[in-house]
């Protein structure tokens, strides 16, 4: 359930204990950010403890009140201790860490990606969703954000300023040397298949492109979005292009790669982003970029520089954009050239872990930061 670090590396004061969705398996930017981070931690810092949520047995997991009760008595057994959360947690964990932090004199930190009741549509699960988010971000000693725009979301909740640090992440796949491409007009889709990504606006865009030639890979799982997925497979039928579209699933580390270095044009067509990794990726990669307008995307991609900005959800604005840089394999080439010099300055995920750690470490030995 608990993962805890052996060797002793120096005498702690302090307790710190990372609490994570899924440590073992980390696979999307933000756990794996989390993961990376938490075994830097375990190398430089003695009693570290990770906390994996998905370690825990399935009847306390999946149980929303006996989750939020199994964390009070969890973090109350705690003395002395400072606590580092993903904010993806906190309908169960706002309580029990601002109960615990107050009893027991601990304090913690939180790391977020974007706020996540933008997302939701029910009326009420929205105000549910955005007072809980409120409430452990505004508590929080510290609260590590991703981007500009998430920092400004999360200035909006009532945060302190000075609580909050950006810290960019790094991709998740680098390339090491510009590809050599042919023209074979393809279209890269990296990302899980769930409405705020915008794939269904990018299949849009291609129905109006019947006539130019395409081939769109889809990388990327469908995990609870059955609806969804099944929802796009129809609108390639019904749009003639199902024999140009192939969904490739979740795929690992080297087929990952082999789709960046076959690929023409990355889209990125998301509707809601808390970063946008993969747009380091495909730059890293060399291929020029077509993504949506939204912040932060905009934090990275610089038009027409790095590729073409559409106005989010306009499918017939991608469709046009779609068009002219398929027909133009020396403009390809020549954007996917300026991504590739510009992507040797990113930050590694060495570099940003010990970011990580630095902005958090001032907090290990106090006996109250808030």
């Amino acid at each position: 359930m608990m993962q805890g670090e052996e060797t002793q590396v120096k005498e702690t004061k302090k307790h710190f204990i990372i609490i994570t969705p899924n440590f073992l398996e980390a696979s999307t930017g933000g756990l794996v950010w989390l993961d990376q981070f938490a075994k830097y931690a375990r190398t430089v810092y003695a009693g570290t403890t990770i906390l994996d949520v998905m370690e825990l047995k399935p009847w306390i997991r999946k149980n929303r009140l006996i989750n939020i009760l199994y964390y009070f008595v969890w973090l109350f057994r705690k003395n002395n201790a400072f606590i580092f959360v993903d904010h993806n947690l906190h309908m169960r964990l706002s309580l029990p860490l601002l109960i615990c932090t107050w009893l027991k004199q601990n304090f913690y930190a939180v790391i977020t990606f974007h706020l996540l009741y933008n997302l939701r549509e029910h009326p009420v699960g929205k105000k549910l969703e955005y007072w809980s988010e409120r409430l452990i971000l505004r508590h929080a000693s510290k609260v590590i954000v991703c981007s500009d725009k998430t920092r400004l979301d999360v200035e909006h909740m009532g945060v302190a300023g000075n609580k909050i640090q950006v810290i960019h992440p790094a991709g998740l796949y680098k390339n090491e040397k510009l590809p050599v491409r042919s023209d074979q007009k393809r279209i890269l889709f990296v990302g899980n298949i769930e409405p705020r990504k915008g794939l269904s606006v990018l299949i849009k865009a291609l129905g109006m492109l019947k006539d130019v030639e395409f081939t769109l890979d889809v990388v990327g799982g469908h995990f609870k979005q059955e609806e969804h997925y099944n929802y796009l497979k129809n609108s390639v039928k019904e749009l003639g292009i199902a024999d140009r579209v192939v969904f490739h699933g979740k795929v690992g580390s080297d087929a990952m790669k082999g789709s960046y270095r076959k690929a023409n044009i990355f889209v990125f067509p998301s509707l809601h982003e808390g970063y946008g990794m993969v747009l380091l990726e495909a730059m890293s990669f060399g291929l020029p970029i077509i993504a949506s307008n939204i912040a932060p995307i905009t934090e990275i991609l610089k038009s027409p520089d790095n590729g073409y900005l559409f106005q989010v959800s306009n499918a017939q604005a991608l469709a046009v954009q779609l068009k002219q840089l398929l027909e133009d394999y020396a403009l390809q080439t020549e954007i996917g050239r300026r991504n590739f010099e510009v992507s040797r300055n990113f930050a590694s995920w060495d570099q940003v872990v010990q970011q990580t750690y630095q902005a958090l470490q001032t907090y290990f030995n106090n006996a109250n930061s808030n």
